[in-house]
């Protein structure tokens, strides 16, 4: 699995991401960036295992980074989100720091304009935001990784700024467990179909 970011090469920026695998035994797998190892992730099985590192400003002199996920040891590399976090620099008498700056992460988007979600991972619930629509009608609803439908989220029009949300349960009220999750969101209006995937943790 490949996943390209761009960077501004004036910040400095941390890495962070989830592996999590729901079949047995011990995985392992490199994560690399621009094709060098940066880090390994050991995790069990049914237990997600985050891990962050700082990026090395070599590797986006170019303004843009790959990170990749090869497998180690198991059935293959299993990742949930992957966040970019970036920290403004600044200069105070002379010394250079950082500070908490804006949130760089790989984000989805359809046709229709962009959709958030947040948090993810998340322990009792997500929120699904809408910042660009204006009326388009859509249906949102939520699978296991078997493809088994866990909630029918909502089905109707969305308006800008609007945010809906899902408790985290299924439609017999109870809480789902722990793993990974597909949102399937559908635009009536333009037709698009595509899936955004969270990870629910204890």
């Amino acid at each position: 699995m490949t996943y390209e970011f761009p960077l501004e090469p004036d910040y400095f920026y941390i890495l962070k991401t989830v592996a999590y695998h729901q079949n047995q035994d011990r995985w392992k797998m490199k994560v690399m960036i621009d094709g060098e190892e940066v880090a390994e992730i050991e995790y069990e099985a049914g237990i997600p295992e985050s891990r962050e590192l700082v990026i090395s400003p070599e590797f986006y002199t170019d303004s843009i980074i790959s990170v990749s996920f090869e497998c180690d040891d198991g059935d293959f590399a299993a990742v949930g989100p992957v966040y970019i976090y970036r920290y403004e620099s600044e200069t105070m008498g002379g010394k250079t720091g950082t500070s908490n700056g804006p949130m760089a992460q790989k984000s989805s988007s359809s046709n229709s304009g962009s959709i958030a979600i947040f948090p993810n991972p998340f322990n009792y619930g997500i929120n699904i935001s809408f910042p660009n629509q204006t009326g388009a009608k859509f249906s949102i609803k939520v699978y296991d990784v078997t493809g088994r439908l866990i909630q029918n989220i909502y089905d109707g029009p969305v308006y800008r700024k609007q945010v809906l949300n899902w408790n985290g349960k299924d439609e017999n009220g109870t809480m789902v467990s722990q793993g990974i999750y597909f949102l399937r969101i559908r635009n009536y209006d333009s037709g698009d179909t595509f899936c955004m995937k969270v990870l629910k943790i204890k």
